[in-house]
Formats: C-alpha cells, sequence, structure tokens
C-alpha cells in the first residue's frame, strides 16, 4: 500500500472518505435546530465533531508523502503508548476505573480503552518493522502495557475492541504474513494478561 502510493503524485482532490464526513458534518448542522436538547447539540458539533473535521482536512491536505503519513502514525503509536504507561503510574481512578491524566477523552475510562485498543496493531506493526533492539524491548513491553491499561479500565467495549484487533493481527501476521514465530510472543501476552487480570473483572465482562 506504502509502495503504490508513493508512486502517486499529490492531488488536492478530497477523497471520498473526506466527501462522506463532511457529508455527515452537513447532516449534523441541518439536524441541530430539530434536536431535543438544541444547545447541546450545537455545542457537541461544533465544538467536537467539527474537530475531526477539520483535523481529517489538515491531514489530507498537508501530508503528499508516505514518508510524512508514517511519521504520523509513529507519534501517535508511540504517544498513545506513553500515555497508557503514565496513566497506570499516576493510577487515576473514576469509581474504581483507570482513568487517563487530564480532561477531554483521557479522562473517560470507555474512550481511554477504546483509543489504546485501536492503536495495538499499530504498534505491533513497529515492533515487526524495528530492527533495533532496545525499539523491540519498548513496543514489547508497550504492548503489554496497553493490554493491562485496556482490562485496568474495566470497558468491555474496550476488551472487545482489543480482542478484535489482537485476532486481526494474528490472522494479519501470523496467518497470511506466514510468521509463526509471532505466534508464541501472542500466547505470552494473553497469558499475562489471563495472570495479571484486575479483580472482579470477569464479572463485569459476564454482564
Amino acid at each position: 500500500l506504502f509502495r503504490s502510493e508513493a508512486r502517486e503524485a499529490h492531488t488536492w482532490k478530497l477523497p471520498f472518505e473526506v466527501k462522506v464526513l463532511l457529508a455527515l458534518f452537513a447532516w449534523l448542522i441541518l439536524c441541530i435546530p430539530f434536536a431535543y436538547w438544541r444547545m447541546g447539540s450545537l455545542s457537541v458539533v461544533l465544538l467536537l465533531f467539527s474537530k475531526a473535521v477539520i483535523i481529517t482536512l489538515t491531514l489530507v491536505l498537508t501530508v503528499s508523502r508516505v514518508s510524512e503519513l508514517r511519521r504520523l502514525i509513529f507519534v501517535q503509536a508511540f504517544g498513545v503508548t506513553l500515555m497508557a504507561g503514565v496513566s497506570l503510574i499516576i493510577n487515576n481512578r473514576v469509581e474504581g476505573r483507570l482513568a487517563g491524566i487530564g480532561g477531554g477523552l483521557l479522562g473517560n475510562s470507555n474512550d481511554l480503552a477504546l483509543i489504546i485498543a485501536i492503536n495495538w496493531p499499530l504498534c505491533l506493526l513497529f515492533l515487526l518493522r524495528t530492527r533495533k533492539w532496545t525499539a523491540r524491548v519498548f513496543w514489547v513491553c508497550g504492548l503489554l502495557v496497553m493490554i493491562y491499561a485496556v482490562m485496568a479500565t474495566y470497558s468491555r467495549t474496550g476488551f472487545l475492541t482489543l480482542s478484535l484487533a489482537i485476532l486481526l493481527s494474528v490472522w494479519e501476521f501470523v496467518v497470511r504474513g506466514k510468521k509463526l514465530y509471532l505466534l508464541p510472543m501472542i500466547l505470552l501476552c494473553l497469558l499475562i494478561g489471563v495472570i495479571a487480570v484486575p479483580a472482579d473483572y470477569t464479572t463485569r465482562l459476564a454482564t
């Protein structure tokens, strides 16, 4: 994918996905006058959803090289890994559930778990691409920390998302990529996750 995109010249034409995002944004704006709580809907659309639109447009219109895209993905994966570790160190708990530092999405346990789970395959990808043993140690430890952080949030959505991410990673890298040496590492991650499972975690998942 990266190689094929690298051959393409940068264009200012908006991809179909961005057009869909803009259409959804316009639809939300049109729905504000008919909302049950108009001011609340206006706040959500203009202050929250608009950020996703602005960031997406900025990335599409400014990132012109695959190397730049790869660098952005690395910064995101690296940042989420550090965020998971710092959250565990500070151990900010909301009703017994791990929450991130600061406000916004990080302060919500479910959102924190989703952010970590979605970025887990990216960290695995960088683990497979690096040749430095120090970087490998960092990514391996990061993957384990991220698994425990998701469990510490007691988020059922985070558990399902992380489980799907791990299954897709096994299919993509172990089965299709024929990297069988990864299977013991993934099994080790799951074993450590079972051993380090927080108290009453299975009871919450049972709901």
